[in-house]
């Protein structure tokens, strides 16, 4: 009986041993940086984003974009996402939580992808505002062995 119990015993201890390193694991490690350039600096960006806009096929619009983009900023947000897991991070979602005088998502890159195992990636997305010192948030949601998990970036 001394012997099963030993072995149940190291059992478990491998199952919770098994379970922390998952935990641990499967979480990415996130990096951002902001850079803002002003709007009118970039006259055919902001002209694909009108075609665009009227095409419907903005990532993501929060309110209709202004005739004159005079003060409007662009704002480029990169996130580098660092798995140290053994476990690869599938099918990343992106969006943008926005803040007032948030226009729209105009361009957003990496949505879809897969962060193996002891690697990393990033995703990219390009914002235009009419007031780039408010605080916004970027919500990426990936799964791993098909349980979602959620990474709140705040900028």
């Amino acid at each position: 009986m001394r012997k099963l119990n030993l072995v149940l015993l190291i059992l478990l201890l491998l199952m919770v041993v098994f379970v922390i390193y998952f935990q641990w694991g499967s979480n990415l490690h996130t990096r951002a940086t902001v850079d803002y350039q002003p709007a009118d600096a970039q006259p055919d960006l902001i002209r694909s984003m009108q075609r665009n806009a009227a095409a419907g096929a903005l990532p993501q619009q929060f309110a209709e974009l202004p005739a004159d983009i005079a003060g409007c900023t662009l704002v480029t947000i990169d996130v580098v996402l660092t798995n140290a897991g053994m476990i690869d991070a599938e099918w990343l979602d992106i969006s943008v939580s926005p803040a007032a005088g948030d226009i729209a998502v105009y361009q957003l890159s990496g949505e879809g992808a897969t962060i193996r195992a002891r690697s990393s990636g990033q995703v990219s997305l390009q914002l235009l505002t009419t007031r780039p010192a408010e605080r916004r948030s970027v919500r990426l949601n990936y799964y791993v062995y098909g349980i979602e998990k959620t990474i709140t970036v705040g900028l």
